[in-house]
């Protein structure tokens, strides 16, 4: 399959987004194919659902894209869900970290050799595989070990 070009839109509420955006590009730089769409306090359906439209319509070079939403459920998911049925192009991956969405912008970066969906299905093993749970262990202490230092 030959290489296409993929642009992402991460979307979300609050300034989730441009966050994520901003985590990226200290990480990797600027990538030409990355949107940030934020969902603010007050804003309604109709401006969020503008905002999507709006960068989508900036990545029309584009043969796939994805939106990547913060959580399922949520009016950005929604919206995004929504414009799935005007544009052929978008896939919609919701419950986006930080690396997922970096190992999405290095393969888009370098093109890709398969589809969007696919790719899709990849993160959310991806996403997965990167969440967990690091404790550390109280050291044991050695009294006598101690006591013989104060000496």
């Amino acid at each position: 399959m030959e290489k296409r070009m993929t642009g992402l839109i991460i979307t979300g509420h609050g300034q989730f987004a441009s966050g994520l955006v901003s985590a990226l590009e200290l990480l990797i730089g600027h990538q030409e194919l990355l949107a940030a769409v934020d969902f603010e306090s007050g804003q309604s359906w109709d401006t969020l659902m503008e905002h999507l439209k709006d960068a989508a319509g900036a990545m029309q070079t584009c043969d796939e894209l994805l939106i990547l939403c913060d959580m399922i459920g949520g009016s950005p998911y929604k919206c995004a869900a929504a414009l799935t049925d005007a544009d052929p192009r978008l896939t919609v991956l919701y419950g986006i970290n930080l690396g997922m969405a970096l190992e999405l912008a290095i393969r888009c970066r370098m093109g890709l050799d398969h589809d969007a969906p696919a790719l899709a299905g990849e993160m959310v093993a991806t996403g997965k595989a990167q969440i967990g749970m690091y404790r550390s262990e109280p050291e044991k202490s050695d009294r006598k070990g101690q006591e013989d230092n104060l000496r």
